[in-house]
């Protein structure tokens, strides 16, 4: 059997992108070994700004995941949002991802880091205006 070069590279892509990123981000910025994790950006169930700076989102798989956005206009006051992973590949956004945020009504898009992944204890400790 005999694959051409270019079909070849596109399915090691294609792959590559189904395959478990195995590095995550510490709570001190350092990476370490592991799965990261993940979501689709596409698939955000719900959401809760703390402020205009943090929101929480609630993803598909029902872990809720802290975004810093370092001030995004409106989020605090908006009932809906879009969010897009910062790169043109794909909407999967891991801890440590950069993704961007629009806000109906605001003007602009904001940056945003995907934080971290809370615990279920941490959601559960969170006052309930804030919780996904």
């Amino acid at each position: 059997m005999h694959i051409r070069p270019h079909v070849s590279v596109g399915l090691v892509l294609a792959l590559g992108a189904c395959a478990p990123a195995m590095e995550t981000t510490g709570a001190d910025g350092a990476r370490t070994a592991g799965p990261r994790q993940c979501f689709q950006a596409s698939v955000i169930r719900n959401f809760r700004a703390d402020g205009p700076g943090v929101v929480y989102v609630r993803a598909n798989d029902n872990i809720v995941y802290e975004v810093s956005t370092g001030g995004c206009p409106g989020l605090d006051f908006t009932n809906s949002m879009a969010m897009t992973a910062d790169t043109p590949v794909g909407d999967r956004l891991c801890v440590g991802d950069y993704a961007r945020i629009s806000v109906p009504g605001s003007a602009g898009v904001c940056r945003a880091r995907i934080s971290r992944a809370l615990t279920a204890e941490e959601v559960a400790a969170m006052p309930r205006q804030n919780r996904p």
